[in-house]
């Protein structure tokens, strides 16, 4: 009966957009070098897990150090801390700077939170492609927790938590963005629970092959603390694939972008997006726009629970 046909056709339907996912998921994966043997743990760097000492200073050490190594994983553990008393251990942190081929690897009783203090969160600068704004200086970066620069090869997860501290950043002038990569290349975040952004969260620009997997983003959808909270807003970025999460936190779900200047000289459109399996809980839902003006090509969702 009629029935019968619906349910064929749903389910012929469900087999394309997954044979599609597939398919543009293979074609963005980045390609991950394989890194050097070098493992460090960032407390031989100076970090402590007492959620009072800046630890995001020894953090970008560590990453620097095995960066200049060739290559290799940075533990953020707790140490022998850990092995001690088998807590969760909360690191207080301001800006992590990603370096070229570092994996970042956040251990699942591990909590990174950001300080509630304004002298920790110093400017950066950072780079576009040329005529997409030239060196850019930032000032508002409250809440800027993971960054990146014309770096590639590397990779941000482990299984721990990071909390913004949107509680304290949320309504500040200040605030940034929780995570914002300018002019990167094959970068992977993946299997973290973020909570409380100040802003936007998954925010890259003007990079590719990206992916952004097994992520869960929760925030104060009901509450104060819920201004411009989206979950993932790829701008002006090629070759993106947004996969198997959870983002409830009050704002956009996914909100693709390009760009705000219809003269301006930057010809970086975003395009080759694939969105697949998202729940989309307490949102704004899925957005194109509202910056387009760079363009935005081949954008794909499928699988995506909106409720």
């Amino acid at each position: 009966g009629f029935g019968g046909v619906s349910w064929a056709f749903n389910s012929r339907r469900r087999l394309v957009n997954m044979r599609l996912a597939s398919l543009v998921v293979a074609a963005v994966l980045p390609t991950i070098r394989t890194l050097s043997p070098a493992e460090v743990d960032a407390e031989d760097f100076g970090a402590k897990a007492d959620n009072s000492t800046l630890s995001s200073g020894p953090i970008n050490d560590a990453l620097k150090h095995v960066s200049k190594l060739g290559g290799g994983i940075v533990h953020v553990r707790g140490g022998s801390l850990q092995a001690l008393t088998g807590a969760t251990l909360t690191y207080r942190v301001a800006r992590i700077e990603m370096q070229n081929n570092t994996e970042l690897r956040i251990a699942s009783h591990v909590r990174l939170h950001a300080s509630p203090e304004k002298h920790d969160w110093t400017s950066y600068k950072a780079n576009t492609p040329p005529g997409c704004g030239g060196e850019l200086h930032e000032d508002g970066t409250r809440g800027t927790i993971f960054f990146a620069n014309r770096a590639s090869n590397f990779i941000i997860g482990g299984g721990g938590a990071v909390d913004g501290g949107g509680t304290v950043w949320n309504n500040d002038d200040s605030r940034g963005h929780f995570l914002v990569f300018y002019s990167c290349a094959d970068a992977t975040v993946q299997d973290l629970s973020v909570k409380n952004s100040a802003a936007w969260t998954m925010n890259p620009k003007y990079s590719e092959r990206l992916v952004f997997q097994r992520l869960r983003i929760e925030g104060d959808p009901n509450g104060p603390n819920h201004h411009n909270t989206d979950g993932f807003d790829p701008f002006a970025c090629r070759d993106v694939a947004i996969l198997d999460s959870y983002y409830s936190a009050g704002d956009d779900c996914v909100a693709v972008k390009s760009g705000t200047d219809p003269n301006t000289t930057c010809t970086w459109a975003t395009e080759n997006v694939m969105i697949n399996n998202l729940t989309c809980a307490s949102s704004h839902g899925l957005t194109i726009g509202s910056e387009v003006s760079g363009g935005i090509r081949n954008v794909t969702f499928a699988n995506v629970h909106i409720s």
